[in-house]
C-alpha cells in the first residue's frame, strides 16, 4: 500500500513524499527459511530545475522495521544535464543494527541508444532494485563500468 503527495512550489521546484508499507517475503524471494519482512518506508524527492536542461535533483529515504537489519537511512543528490549527462551522490545507511555507511559516486554519459556508467563506491549483499527490475547482487567496493546500447 502507498500514498503519495505531490507539490509544486514553482516553475521550477517540485517534491513528492510517498509513504509505503512493505512486505516482503524473504524465503519465497531468496530462498531459504528466513522470515516474512514487515516494513514502512518514507521517501522524499525534490527536483530544482535552474535551466532548460540542468536540474538538481534530491532524496532522502528512510525504512523503518525491526526484522532482519533494522532500520535504514539513504540519501541521493544528483545532478543532470540533460540529455547527456547524470552526477550522483549518495550514502545508504544501516544505523540500527551494522552502522555500516555504503556511499557511492558516479555519472552517466548517454548518447542516442548507448549508455556508459561509472561508479565507485560500496554496495551492500542483497536484491537491487531499479526502475522495478530487482536482482541478487554480493557486497562489493570499488569502481563499476557498465556500458548497455538499445538497437
Amino acid at each position: 500500500m502507498s500514498i503519495e503527495w505531490k507539490k509544486k512550489w514553482s516553475s521550477r521546484f517540485h517534491s513528492t513524499l510517498s509513504l509505503h508499507k512493505l512486505f516482503y517475503n524473504k524465503s519465497v524471494i531468496e530462498g531459504g527459511i528466513d522470515p516474512d519482512i514487515n516494513a514502512a518506508m518514507v521517501v522524499w524527492n525534490s527536483t530544482y530545475q535552474f535551466a532548460p536542461q540542468k536540474a538538481l535533483r534530491f532524496e532522502l529515504q528512510h525504512l523503518f522495521t525491526k526484522n532482519y537489519r533494522g532500520n535504514w537511512a539513504a540519501a541521493v543528490t544528483e545532478l543532470s544535464f540533460a540529455p547527456k549527462w547524470i552526477f550522483f551522490l549518495s550514502d545508504l545507511y544501516n544505523y540500527d543494527v551494522t552502522d555500516i555507511h555504503y556511499p557511492t559516486i558516479g555519472g552517466v554519459y548517454t548518447k542516442g541508444g548507448t549508455r556508459l556508467g561509472v561508479t565507485y563506491g560500496r554496495q551492500r549483499a542483497g536484491l537491487f532494485c531499479v526502475g522495478g527490475v530487482c536482482r541478487s547482487v554480493p557486497a562489493t567496493s570499488g569502481a563499476t563500468v557498465t556500458l548497455s546500447t538499445r538497437f
